[in-house]
């Protein structure tokens, strides 16, 4: 969504900087590779690939021998392309590593009062999506403050109105990560009755949810301003999405409200995930375009993206959605596209989902008809909360976490089952 960055400063700085250029190529080829299913049968990039990556890194290392103002600019959009390489080939931790370098350097900066430039403000904006992008995949505590005085706590803020849609995009982040904030602040009070909640939790939750009802006001305010077929673009829908989950997880908490994910049927999240089955004919609708030959294909175009879109979203309805219909079809969906969207790839966070659902057909299935067609009423999250809970119990609130892949590994174990349906590019991408 940060497209200033993508179509302004990473090709003016490819202009100026070899470093830059030999950094974009490398990705531009892994893309290539990626899309058109060119990677090896292990996962790994084709060497010609690998080649231009580490010449990369190198002419990186030796850009940075003296450090100057041109010199950080560079290493910071390098560690942008450089996450997204590692990101695609599914190493989360060396991408995170990229990421966490970058993060460093651009702290150091503000810190150190390095004036403001243009290019330094849209580097800014696209690390604080990045940053977010990690802090939810590995369930940290809280994201890093890049602008401190910009996160909006006071009472009565009000949402100005949005020019671009990177303001519409910037002010989401900034939303969704102060909500992150607020569950993982307080994360000992998610089953609190509402008269037992400290004031102070009732009001920050009262202020964000009111912050996230301007954003949609002020966004369709946006939109009535574009032409009919932008209105409906698919950068546009994303956003949307991502508001609805986010106003969905809050809803949940604070006091817990069981009804968000547990109603049967789920008007809310069923349009979710109308807006998201949009958004993949639309993918699949460009692919046969792009490639005639893709028509007549029985597999849709892989698709790679630095943005978080609709894997995450898909997943949480997949788990917490107790509407078995419209979980049904987030599982179907989230098994069929083939996408990685930064650090979450599609096949693996259906192969976590899978896994659950055997979990509940063995333990249930021995207890007979009647306890299996009950447990299907439920919620993967809500039957299996004492498992897949955390020492410090974020999963109601968060969407995926390291701690939730390895307990469902342990859970699908404990019924003798370990290796039955893992997929063994789970083994070969490595999850996190």
């Amino acid at each position: 969504m940060n497209l200033d960055f993508w179509t302004h400063t990473v090709f003016e700085q490819s202009h100026q900087e070899g470093t830059v250029r030999q950094a974009l190529v490398s990705l531009s080829s892994l893309h290539l590779n990626y899309t058109t299913e060119s990677l090896s049968h292990n996962g790994m990039a084709r060497d010609d690939t690998l080649v231009q990556y580490g010449k990369a890194l190198r002419m990186l290392q030796r850009r940075m021998k003296t450090p100057d103002a041109e010199a950080i600019r560079t290493a910071l959009v390098c560690s942008v392309l450089f996450y997204c390489f590692e990101a695609t080939l599914g190493n989360n931790e060396a991408a995170t590593h990229h990421l966490q370098g970058g993060l460093n350097m651009l702290s150091s900066c503000h810190s150190n009062g390095t004036e403001q430039t243009e290019v330094l403000h849209g580097i800014s904006l696209e690390f604080e999506r990045l940053d977010l992008q990690a802090t939810l995949f590995y369930d940290q505590p809280v994201p890093h403050l890049l602008h401190p005085r910009d996160d909006d706590h006071n009472d009565g803020y009000t949402m100005r109105p949005f020019q671009r849609l990177s303001d519409a995009h910037r002010a989401l982040v900034k939303a969704i990560s102060r909500g992150w904030r607020l569950m993982c602040d307080n994360v000992d009070y998610k089953h609190t009755l509402a008269e037992d909640l400290p004031d102070s939790i009732l009001h920050g939750k009262c202020n964000l949810r009111e912050n996230l009802v301007q954003w949609r006001t002020a966004f369709s305010d946006f939109k009535r301003r574009l032409s009919t077929a932008d209105q409906r673009g698919y950068a546009q829908q994303i956003l949307v999405v991502h508001w609805h989950i986010a106003l969905m997880l809050l809803d949940a908490v604070f006091p817990a409200d069981l009804d968000v994910w547990g109603a049967s049927p789920n008007p809310r999240a069923a349009e979710m995930l109308h807006l998201i089955e949009d958004i993949l004919d639309h993918d699949h609708g460009n692919s046969k375009a792009s490639s005639p030959a893709s028509s007549t294909s029985s597999s849709p175009q892989r698709i790679v993206t630095s943005e978080m879109g609709v894997i995450a979203p898909l997943f949480a309805v997949a788990l917490k959605c107790a509407d078995q219909e419209v979980s049904e079809r987030a599982f179907e969906l989230l098994r069929l596209t083939q996408r990685r969207e930064g650090l979450w790839e599609a096949s693996h966070m259906a192969s976590l989902v899978s896994k659950l659902r055997e979990a509940r057909e063995l333990r249930y299935a021995p207890q007979g008809e009647a306890a299996l067609a009950e447990a299907r009423k439920q919620s993967l999250e809500m039957l299996f909360e004492r498992e897949l809970s955390s020492e410090g119990g974020l999963l109601s609130v968060n969407m995926r976490s390291t701690y939730f892949e390895k307990a469902v590994e342990a859970l699908y174990g404990s019924f003798g089952h370990a290796g039955a349906g893992h997929d063994k590019d789970d083994e070969s991408r490595g999850a996190s």
